[in-house]
């Protein structure tokens, strides 16, 4: 029996009290209280000075992964009080603008040359959260498979109804204006999402997007005073790119990296995290086969089989979610089953770590479906109406830690 471990990496911001971005995250991660038991610290700096990052540890269970982020929470909320602000798990309302970090310009260049200034604004302002699954070697071609399958999922966690430049029009920008291969900050050199029959295929495919990227800095980098040497010390395969799922041989055991997700409310980002490990590990441990169909709108989720959408199909699902999040049955339909298959492979004492998923299946409502009927369907918003959102991702966040506490001692 395979005993696979999750991690989060959790992206929040900061905000002031009426709830419009606070670029303090010197001040937040520099704070004497960010540091754990064994003098480390807690937050990590971010793309901008609005933006902090946790690092959960591995955990083979998902209460000890709840636990582990409940206790960053503490953490967080000490610094916040003590610096007047809130450290808000939403991916953008405009409500201000995030400063890029100083400290993470090593890249931000190298994004500018290929990408464009107005891509690199895109790219950096937007939290998310980024799950680390451990590889299980004799099935890593399933493995990968499995979890491209996911990507509808996002429809589960968006929280960015609302732009960066406060316009509404889809439900998950996100994914729209970093992930998708054809509109993305990267539909230049576009990512190749799809299935693949080996390893070999998808490190070959790495390599492709590497070199492509090279190509393009090396062309273009001198009116931009840069020299191909900056580009090869700070860009190699693990981490040129932006691909759904990320294949991370170097981490502990090996991992796969999922990014596509918006950051969210703990309770909403500990089931992203119980369905991918309950995901897997019903594949895994039961040796269920995992295929993948070539008949539109053909899938399977049981005890005998695996059978994942064709690649046709998988993108309809992920526009759907994008665009209208739960409202389309198709793609609730989808996710549903996932969610029943993945519940599967969770200990009965953590199942009802899914419950959040489960009811917003119910309702057809995500979290960016709930801000923006909160405020109105418009076009622009506001810079006081964004806050608003920031300010309802707030109340959530709150109400979130007390249920995942329920949850701990049921």
């Amino acid at each position: 029996m395979s005993n696979l471990k999750i991690a989060l990496e959790y992206e929040r911001g900061l905000h002031f009290a009426d709830f419009t971005i606070a670029n303090l995250a010197l001040n937040f991660l520099d704070h004497p209280y960010n540091t754990d038991k064994k003098g480390e610290p807690v937050f990590h700096k971010e793309g901008t000075l609005h933006q902090n990052e946790f690092n959960s540890k591995p955990h083979a269970s998902i209460s000890s992964l709840a636990e582990d982020l409940l206790e960053s929470e503490s953490t967080s909320g000490s610094i916040s009080k003590n610096l007047g602000v809130y450290n808000i798990p939403i991916s953008e309302t405009g409500a201000g603008e995030g400063i890029i970090n100083p400290d993470v310009q090593y890249r931000t260049d190298g994004y500018k040359v290929i990408f464009g200034q107005e891509a690199l604004d895109e790219l950096i302002k937007i939290s998310g959260i980024h799950i680390h699954i451990d590889q299980y070697k004799p099935r890593l071609v399933d493995q990968f498979n499995a979890l491209t399958a996911l990507r509808p999922a996002i429809a589960l966690m968006s929280s960015s109804s609302v732009s960066y430049q406060r316009k509404n029009g889809v439900n998950c920008h996100r994914y729209k204006l970093i992930s998708d291969p054809e509109e993305g900050v990267f539909a230049k050199i576009p990512e190749n999402n799809c299935y693949i029959s080996s390893i070999e295929e998808l490190k070959q495919r790495d390599v492709e997007r590497y070199e492509a990227w090279l190509q393009d800095f090396s062309e273009n980098c001198e009116k931009h005073g840069l020299t191909v040497d900056y580009f090869l010390d700070n860009f190699g395969l693990e981490n040129t790119g932006y691909p759904d799922i990320r294949y991370r041989p170097d981490m502990g055991v090996g991992t796969f990296e999922l990014r596509t997700d918006d950051t969210n409310t703990y309770e909403n980002v500990i089931a992203k995290a119980a369905l991918v490990l309950g995901y897997m590990n019903n594949i895994i441990n039961n040796k269920i086969p995992v295929n993948y169909t070539k008949i539109d709108g053909e899938y399977a989720f049981s005890d005998g089989q695996v059978l994942l959408p064709n690649e046709d199909t998988l993108r309809h699902y992920t526009a759907l979610g994008g665009q209208h999040g739960l409202e389309k049955s198709e793609n609730n339909d989808y996710l549903r089953e996932v969610v029943d298959f993945a519940t599967k492979g969770l200990p009965k004492n953590q199942q009802n770590y899914l419950l959040p998923h489960e009811k917003m299946l119910d309702s057809g409502k995500n979290v960016a479906s709930e801000i923006l009927a909160m405020l109105g369907h418009k076009g622009p918003y506001s810079k006081d109406e964004s806050a608003m959102a920031n300010k309802y991702m707030h109340m959530k966040q709150i109400e979130s830690v007390e249920f995942l506490k329920e949850v701990q001692h049921v």
